[in-house]
């Protein structure tokens, strides 16, 4: 996203470049919450995809928590330390 803000601030439109931070991490949350619910409902069956050995899954299946939030904090780590980075400059 940092290109399209640049590219905003370079036109010398602020108010796009907000824009556009605020719609790319609207989504980016948005993303991260939807993947993060994924998870917590299909944990238990998600290392189906990956195989059928059912001791693989049970380990799978007890750290489906930690993948959960895992997913969500990287969709949100993304935006920050691009905005923090932003409000730097």
């Amino acid at each position: 996203y940092s290109v399209r803000v640049s590219n905003e601030l370079g036109k010398g439109d602020a108010k796009a470049a907000e824009f556009s931070v605020k719609i790319i991490s609207s989504t980016s949350v948005i993303l991260g919450v939807f993947f993060w619910i994924l998870c917590l409902i299909f944990g238990h069956k998600l290392a189906y995809l990956f195989t059928s050995d059912e001791e693989v899954v049970a380990y799978v299946s007890s750290l489906y928590i930690l993948l959960s939030l895992s997913i969500l904090l990287n969709c949100v780590q993304a935006v920050l330390s691009g905005m923090y980075f932003n409000l730097l400059l």
